[in-house]
């Protein structure tokens, strides 16, 4: 009799559970239990500091419009230490105070996802500009026919989307849950952010559920764009840019990790009976 299949049996159980759990560990990481939780598989982020202070942001930025009667989009040194990283943190300063030609800021082809998390750290100062800019979502490349999301980013002087109500004058975290697929997404304990729409989060608050707008195209959303009209006038800073991908996919390909580990031990586990 063959003592070995008895003796190596805890041992093979051990490793098919470590799989299995190191599966469902990685699987919650990617996409964590509240909406400001997101994963360490990042496929954009900025925090500006790569970029030359007092001149427009080189790559990933592609296409910036800055011009005679428009405005400016510069990275400067957050030298009143607004975002509370020290005064030579630079930050990205979005500044439309012009009215003859539209302004506008897009990372274009840095990032796909059908459904996404796109953050960032925003402060709009309590000036005179009450107008508002559009945060632009495109599956494809920039027309019209591809829109992921149009979202309004300072309706009022304060709102995102339709409701979504910020304070000015002070720091604010803006996560936008995006699912541009044809099918529900769940996340944050059961939230679900139906196709075609954006769940708006501030301050890691809900604030505006299911908001859907120019959703004229499906599939993998690729590019960002702040952008402003030509007769419109806002002014905002930005700091720490992040874009996590869509995390069903991460969470399958280490599903199908941990089912071939479990696969492969199983088959040495027959071998040796």
């Amino acid at each position: 009799m063959n003592p070995l299949p008895n003796n190596r049996k805890p041992f093979r159980n051990k490793l098919l559970w470590r799989a299995l759990l190191s599966s469902v560990t990685i699987s919650l990481l990617c996409f964590g239990g509240k909406a400001t939780g997101y994963s360490a598989i990042v496929t954009f982020q900025d925090d500006f500091e790569g970029h030359t202070p007092g001149e427009a942001p080189g790559a990933p930025w592609t296409a910036v419009s800055d011009g005679p009667g428009s405005g400016s989009v510069t990275v400067i040194q957050d030298e009143n230490d607004l975002f509370g990283k020290g005064t030579t943190n630079q930050i990205l300063e979005y500044r439309k105070d012009g009215t003859d030609i539209a302004q506008n800021l897009v990372t274009e082809e840095t990032f796909s996802a059908e459904v996404a998390r796109i953050r960032f750290n925003f402060f709009q100062p309590e000036d005179e500009f009450d107008e508002h800019s559009w945060i632009i979502l495109y599956a494809g490349s920039r027309s019209t026919g591809n829109r992921a999301q149009v979202m309004n980013f300072g309706a009022d002087g304060d709102t995102i989307g339709s409701s979504a109500i910020y304070d000015r004058g002070v720091v604010n975290q803006l996560e936008l849950i995006v699912n541009n697929s044809n099918d529900p997404f769940s996340y944050s304990n059961g939230q679900t952010v139906e196709p075609g729409t954006v769940d708006i989060w501030i301050n890691e608050v809900l604030a505006e559920e299911g908001f859907s707008a120019q959703n004229n195209q499906r599939g993998a959303i690729t590019t960002f764009e702040f952008n402003t009209s030509s007769s419109r006038q806002q002014a905002f800073f930005i700091d720490d840019m992040v874009i996590v991908p869509e995390p069903r996919a991460v969470g399958a390909v280490f599903g199908v990790v941990a089912l071939g580990a479990v696969f492969v031990l199983r088959r040495r586990s027959s071998r040796r009976l």
